[in-house]
């Protein structure tokens, strides 16, 4: 059996994750490949990290260490990888992603189309800044996955090979993978996308918004290759033209959830497949279990929202 892996959005402490990642896909009479895409910076675009203009949507940008990037990349030794700046991103949102906004003599919503994106936000817009940012930052994610994917199937091209199973996956998470014996990893990543009735599931580590740590889409999701390429490969049309419209009418929330609509509108179906994960915050060590890493991200998602309701 071969599994794809693909890596995906900013590289966070990839120093720390990377043997959670390799010994969770540690896996008898399996073969696993890693496809990396990311940036060549880390900024953060949280709606809580309390923005109020786009002239301080990179306020906090850091460019990596070329060096030390590669060096966290080659921790898994993918069989591709891409490094894009943020400019790539920005074009695409400013001329294909663009926001809505109200014309003050009408009062309906309209396209600002071709270069309006970031420069042109105002206090006319049908979302709120924050939302709108945090939007920038879900599709930067979306991307980064549709990038990823291009590179295993290019790889699957050039090769001559087909990947059985493929999952996506960020570079700052960890699993509780030390407390999974074999058996129950073979079974959750080898076994059940493989049975005949869920050849079109895409399995989810959580499918209710925000229990403990575990967000739905945000972490990770994976499949049987056939369903996870037909999932992923129609971000663009599929998510801004039916998850936005459902946005701006009032009819679905701002969250990682929201991809749920794709599923729906392909006919697929989604299944939880539990684990325990944690986003690996600042302040973590190597040294660091699982359990500590998770205290971790409870005590920094504590300490964001209540900054976020001191700033209100």
């Amino acid at each position: 059996m071969k599994i794809g892996v693909l890596l995906i959005g900013q590289v966070r402490n990839f120093d720390i994750t990377a043997e959670f990642l390799k010994k969770e896909f540690d896996l008898p009479d399996v073969e696993v490949d890693y496809f990396c895409h990311t940036w060549d910076s880390v900024v953060n675009f949280s709606p809580w990290n309390n923005m109020k203009t786009t002239d301080e949507r990179f306020s906090d940008l850091q460019m990596h260490d070329q060096g030390k990037l590669m060096d966290d990349i080659n921790l898994i030794n993918p069989k591709k990888y891409i490094i894009e700046s943020y400019d790539k991103l920005e074009e695409i949102f400013d001329t294909i992603y663009h926001p809505e906004y109200k014309n003050e003599t009408t009062n309906v919503v309209h396209d600002q189309f071709l270069g309006c994106g970031w420069a042109a936000f105002d206090s006319d817009s049908t979302l709120k800044f924050s939302d709108w940012n945090y939007y920038f930052s879900l599709l930067g994610q979306f991307y980064s996955t549709s990038r990823a994917l291009d590179l295993l199937c290019e790889y699957e091209r050039e090769v001559g090979i087909k990947y059985d199973i493929i999952v996506r996956w960020r570079y700052d998470l960890v699993s509780n993978t030390y407390y999974r014996d074999t058996d129950a990893r073979v079974n959750q990543w080898c076994v059940d996308p493989m049975k005949y009735e869920h050849g079109d599931t895409i399995f989810f580590n959580s499918l209710s918004i925000w229990r403990g740590m575990q967000c739905a889409t945000d972490h990770m999701w994976f499949g049987a290759a056939g369903a996870f390429k037909s999932y992923t490969s129609n971000f663009d049309q599929k998510y801004i033209s039916l998850v936005r419209a459902k946005i701006m009418n009032n009819k679905t929330v701002l969250n990682e959830n929201a991809v749920q609509d794709i599923i729906i509108n392909q006919k697929m179906s989604s299944k939880e497949s539990s684990m325990g994960l944690a986003v690996v915050r600042p302040g973590a060590t190597k040294e660091m279990s699982f359990d500590e890493l998770y205290d971790l991200e409870i005590a920094h998602e504590a300490q964001k929202r209540s900054l976020a309701l001191r700033s209100q």
